[in-house]
């Protein structure tokens, strides 16, 4: 999603920053791992297909990821909050503060009782969300990182429920109206062609 391009989360235990491409060289590393990809039912990517997937998913309508850093404040902050704001990037999410990521990926409510509704006639819909995790550091895991982490990318999209349901929602529009046009296009090609071929016919017909 283009929703957090310019976003931050900062919370006591974590530094949430938006996937950039300064990022996929460490994220490539850590997807080396076969741990890892077993985990998360990856498969292995060149650094090349890394770069495309992160230009893909920045445009993704229907997929929310930001990287994991180290926190800005330090875990015994009395501040507790979870907040939005610019950081100096390059700095505080280099490679050596880099975690893991945390993603939000939209499904269409295929079990939604109205079969009428569809995003190309300007209909509203239901969604169904799933928060993705990795903690690809080591040192970083079994210390109650991942709560801390999906409880605050839990904030955000809360706060941001707005923006990313009209994302979603004008992606997935866009998405059926391509596909109306598609077929659209394929049921004139298909006439085009029972045209040419009729008249074929009346030719040998002629002849």
């Amino acid at each position: 999603m283009k929703l957090n391009e310019s976003s931050a989360v900062s919370t006591t235990r974590a530094l949430l920053v938006p996937y950039e491409s300064r990022h996929v060289p460490t994220y490539h590393q850590w997807m080396e791992d076969p741990a890892i990809q077993a985990a998360t039912a990856s498969e292995r990517l060149t650094l090349e297909e890394e770069y495309e997937n992160q230009q893909s998913w920045r445009s993704y309508h229907d997929k929310l990821t930001f990287i994991i850093c180290q926190p800005v404040v330090t875990p015994t902050s009395s501040s507790p909050s979870t907040s939005v704001h610019a950081v100096q990037a390059g700095h505080i999410d280099a490679p050596s503060k880099m975690i893991g990521d945390v993603n939000l990926f939209l499904y269409p409510n295929d079990d939604d009782d109205d079969e009428e509704e569809d995003p190309a006639d300007g209909n509203w819909f239901q969604c169904i969300g799933e928060v993705d995790i990795m903690i690809a550091s080591e040192e970083h895991r079994g210390k109650g990182l991942g709560r801390a982490v999906v409880s605050g990318f839990l904030q955000y999209i809360a706060r941001n429920l707005e923006g990313v349901l009209r994302e979603y929602y004008t992606g997935e529009k866009e998405l059926a109206n391509n596909n109306n046009n598609n077929n659209n296009n394929n049921n004139n090609n298909n006439n085009n062609n029972n045209n040419n071929n009729n008249n074929n016919n009346n030719n040998n017909n002629n002849n």
